[in-house]
């Protein structure tokens, strides 16, 4: 008999007798869950600028200009420019470094002490910058009015104390003066090992254009009433924190 080539087709496909036939493998069908509250809130996340910018666009007040700051987004073209440089000069004319807390009154100076009495007024510490930086002790000026502030934000000496010869010499005080407030007038510094500062300058000199002659003396009151004193460059870069409300001493 001769066999064609359907029947030979038939003849494989048919199953043998007493042979059980397999199913063909189909794979399951996988569904991916989300919980409810996390597809609200990936909804959320892209829709709220959407519905934002819709009101925004929409409202008779602001609608044209933010009509107009968009287009000019979609052209890739610089927007919002005045929004921005307006925003950035008010924050730095809001930011405040130093808080007044009060003044008083520093008698006059009559010039008579020298770097061996400062040494003795200052037990804990004097730092020996205050010779070699050629500070000066014998000024002699009338009473004065003392103006005493906190620091109230992070700032370097240049940000909260001034960085011009004008804003420095209007801060700045003979030795004299900064000897007879720590050592007569303990109880208007800072006390518990926070840092008073005072701008000094070289043999009581006028501030300098070039700020080279300025030097800012930094004074810890501790704990038995013994007074720390150390002197830092002007350009010392440290970074002094508001928390800590360091007191800066100035001529009022």
């Amino acid at each position: 008999m001769r066999l064609t080539s359907d029947g030979f087709l038939k003849a494989v496909a048919k199953p043998i007798k007493g042979s059980k036939q397999r199913r063909p493998m189909c794979r399951r069908k996988e569904i991916l869950t989300m919980d409810i509250n996390m597809l609200r809130r990936a909804l959320w996340v892209f829709l709220r600028p959407l519905i934002q910018l819709i009101t925004n666009l929409l409202s008779p007040e602001v609608g044209d200009e933010w009509l107009r700051e968009l287009n000019k987004f979609l052209r890739r073209e610089p927007c919002w420019i005045p929004v921005t440089e307006a925003a950035t000069k008010r924050a730095e004319k809001v930011k405040v470094y130093l808080r007044r807390l009060f003044t008083f009154k520093l008698g006059a100076v009559v010039g008579k002490d020298t770097y061996a009495t400062a040494l003795q007024a200052f037990r804990a510490r004097f730092d020996l910058d205050f010779e070699n930086r050629g500070i000066v002790f014998s000024g002699v000026a009338s009473e004065i009015e003392v103006a005493t502030d906190e620091l109230a934000g992070n700032g370097k000496f240049s940000e909260f104390l001034g960085n011009t010869a004008v804003e420095l010499e209007k801060r700045r005080m003979l030795g004299s003066q900064f000897l007879a407030i720590c050592r007569d007038n303990p109880g208007k510094l800072l006390r518990y090992g926070y840092a008073n500062f005072f701008v000094l300058t070289k043999g009581d000199e006028a501030v300098m254009k070039d700020l080279s002659n300025v030097f800012v003396a930094r004074v810890y009151l501790l704990r038995r009433g013994w007074l720390d004193a150390r002197l830092d460059g002007f350009r010392f870069g440290r970074v002094w924190f508001g928390v800590n409300r360091y007191r800066v001493f100035s001529p009022q």
